[in-house]
């Protein structure tokens, strides 16, 4: 009963049990040591291990650091875990891990990088590794290394765990670093492991990667997916994009058009793909209509908002068309 509890991190529970219940038992009594100190008992843990000439591990002494951890007492787990690393022969993955990870969750990310590339290099195996991975990846990301940061977000990935997590921020890294091939290359391998509800923002990371790499024709077929599953203002504009980028100027304005109907409180979508409708109208020839709409976003938008000033260019422009 005692070691399931143990297994299930029901500490709390064991130590309910009476310190005589363990005394008769040396592997009892190493289970109640651990348990203390998974609780912040170090004096009792302590005078225990003396009295039945236990010999310290670094696993046990990570239960205590733990313990520091769990209750945000992170300077102190810092100097503790310090400490045991100058004492102990030889150091387990889960010590030297948490060793790392207290100095990122100080904020210490100099220091925090330090100790997961030593970890990864002292423990190369194991799901500790993976997970000193990500935290390599995560501390890269908030120094702006984007791309760096998807190189290891790429190997954490390998951790099935670990593999949706580490390729949703791997495609937002290369996105920030505007590196359109290695997104499109991480949101498809998201599609293959994505649940059914992911599929119309991944399609549409896909169709826009595309998009952005200059592959207008792929990217319509993602992004009209994208679409049908979910017609959002955003992916109906880039839909729209993608026609442009065709000049498929009909299509497009089919897809401006429908931001404008159907959505009126879209923010900034509807006024600029209202703007853009005049737009593709000229490209058409229809002059008249685009000149309707301009004046209609200088009566509704006012003089200085932005695609008010732009629309007045465009009058300007075709001015006697």
């Amino acid at each position: 009963m005692v070691n399931c509890l143990f297994k299930e991190d029901r500490f709390p529970e064991i130590l309910k049990y009476k310190q005589k219940d363990f005394l008769a038992d040396t592997e009892l009594v190493k289970v109640y040591v651990c348990c203390l100190l998974r609780m912040g008992r170090l004096n009792l843990a302590d005078s225990l291990m003396d009295e039945f000439s236990l010999m310290d591990n670094c696993r046990w002494a990570n239960y205590y650091g733990e313990f520091l951890i769990e209750k945000k007492r992170f300077g102190r787990a810092d100097a503790y875990y310090d400490s045991v690393i100058g004492q102990v022969d030889s150091i387990c993955p889960e010590l030297y891990y948490n060793y790392a990870r207290v100095a990122l969750l100080q904020g210490k990310t100099d220091t925090a990088l330090q100790r997961f590339k030593s970890f990864i290099d002292k423990f190369p195996r194991g799901d500790y590794y993976y997970n000193a991975l990500f935290k390599i990846a995560t501390i890269n990301f908030l120094n702006q290394n984007f791309d760096s940061a998807g190189l290891y977000y790429g190997l954490a990935a390998r951790k099935g765990s670990l593999r949706y997590d580490a390729l949703k921020n791997r495609l937002l890294c290369y996105k920030k670093s505007g590196n359109w091939k290695k997104a499109c290359e991480t949101a498809k391998q998201l599609l293959e492991i994505g649940s059914p509800g992911d599929e119309a923002e991944i399609y549409f990371d896909i169709g826009y990667a595309l998009l952005q790499d200059g592959q207008p024709d792929s990217a319509q077929k993602y992004l009209s997916r994208a679409v049908r599953a979910i017609p959002t203002p955003e992916y109906i504009y880039w839909l729209a994009e993608a026609y442009l980028a065709r000049a498929d100027f009909g299509r497009a304005l089919y897809q401006y058009q429908r931001i404008v109907a159907d959505f009126p409180g879209a923010g900034m979508w509807r006024p600029t793909a209202q703007y853009k409708s005049g737009l593709m109208l000229e490209f058409m020839g229809r002059y008249d209509e685009a000149r309707k709409i301009y004046l209609t976003l200088i009566r509704t938008r006012g003089k200085d908002d932005i695609w008010a000033k732009e629309s007045r260019k465009r009058l300007t422009a075709i001015k006697g068309r």
